[in-house]
């Protein structure tokens, strides 16, 4: 996926929100739900992902959409196609659901040609210790330690500059995540049809674009070229040389999609350095999530020490009955998920005693079916 123009992948903040889905007055400023600043995630979530697939297979379809909209007369062949209802979660159930033709989608990620290259070289988020000298555990007590007995020795952390976002491939030792995109800021005010400010009205929204330059020294630089991609399982036939104009993420932010056959696994092959951060001492394993995760609580603990991060998951359902997804209110409309989730965040790092607690954690990441068939609870498990 080429992005056209800049590009908006929304998160849990907006900029107008009512307290509540009871809130007739959606557009209604509320300081207590709203932000004068909202900011793109760097990579979109992998529902969009399916939802973009999802409407793709559909509206090729001119059998079963017809008048931008489904075919009331066809909605088991369009179940057939794409599925009943999008992506939601059962907390009693996480099973596969069924998506008609979409079988899998595999975590996104970014892809990258350099200036003389002829092939696109695969770019996957560092695991978040990649930076560091070495971790490692020896006996003796801490705070938050007392079970374990085992401390965990930090080499190579700066507390001043934090831990560095960065991104690995196979041609690539590393290269910083600021080289890869940069912000497109907007500031405005919002009026009203007579011009008047409105309440709560100034803004600032930031985009992002991919960089064309990245540097290779001070004084000098070179260009390439970036890319989302992603793998996906689908009973479909899509020819290679055919392109389409999709829209993903908010602000009708568009990219040209063009799905290339592939016999490899599907899912993302990770560069040799990439499994080969075995910066630790003094503990069996680490697990590194190639994506974001839902874990539990009760499955973190198993790990002696964890270096990792979050992000909020939060996503729209719909149905076959659906026929307004701009809005969150009315008859038949878009709904967004009441219930909001921490998700660890991909290149978080947990560290483990022994060999059952490895396995331990590796069959939950597993057990969570539904969220895996999107492209979440992916990881590399990295061995001494």
């Amino acid at each position: 996926m080429t992005p056209i123009d800049k590009f908006f992948f929304g998160g849990e903040a907006t900029f107008t929100r009512g307290k509540n889905s009871d809130n007739k007055d959606l557009k209604k400023f509320d300081e207590l739900y709203s932000s004068y600043v909202v900011k793109s995630n760097l990579l979109p979530q992998q529902t969009s992902l399916l939802g973009m697939l999802r409407f793709l297979l559909l509206s090729n379809n001119k059998d079963l959409f017809v008048d931008n909209k489904i075919n009331a007369e066809k909605k088991n062949d369009v179940i057939e196609l794409i599925g009943p209802t999008s992506f939601n979660v059962d907390e009693n159930n996480f099973s596969e659901m069924k998506f008609g033709k979409i079988k899998f989608v595999f975590p996104c990620f970014i892809q990258r040609k350099k200036e003389g290259d002829t092939e696109w070289e695969n770019l996957i988020y560092a695991p978040l210790d990649y930076s560091l000298r070495k971790v490692s555990f020896e006996k003796g007590k801490s705070l938050l330690d007392k079970e374990n007995n085992l401390t965990p020795i930090i080499e190579g952390y700066d507390a001043k500059k934090g831990l560095p976002s960065q991104y690995i491939g196979c041609k690539t030792k590393w290269i910083d995540e600021s080289c890869l995109f940069k912000k497109d800021v907007r500031i405005g005010i919002d009026r009203d049809i007579k011009g008047k400010t409105k309440e709560g009205a100034y803004y600032k929204q930031i985009f992002y674009r991919f960089s064309d330059k990245y540097p290779i020294s001070k004084e000098e630089c070179k260009s390439h070229c970036l890319r989302f991609a992603f793998y996906a399982d689908l009973d479909y036939d899509i020819s290679s040389d055919q392109k389409f104009i999709v829209s993903l993420g908010g602000d009708n932010s568009q990219f040209i999609l063009q799905a290339e056959k592939t016999t490899d696994n599907s899912e993302i092959q990770l560069p040799e350095a990439y499994c080969n951060t075995t910066n630790f001492d003094n503990c069996y394993a680490k697990i590194v999530l190639i994506s974001d995760a839902l874990i539990k609580k009760e499955t973190v603990n198993e790990s002696i020490f964890g270096i990792n991060d979050t992000i909020i998951f939060r996503f729209l359902t719909s149905d076959l009955d659906t026929e307004n997804y701009y809005k969150f209110s009315g008859n038949k409309h878009l709904k967004r998920n009441e219930k909001k989730y921490n998700l660890y965040k991909r290149g978080s790092v947990f560290y483990f005693k022994g060999e059952e607690d490895v396995k331990h954690f590796e069959t939950a990441l597993k057990e969570n079916k539904r969220f895996r068939q999107i492209g979440y609870n992916y990881y590399q498990t990295i061995k001494k």
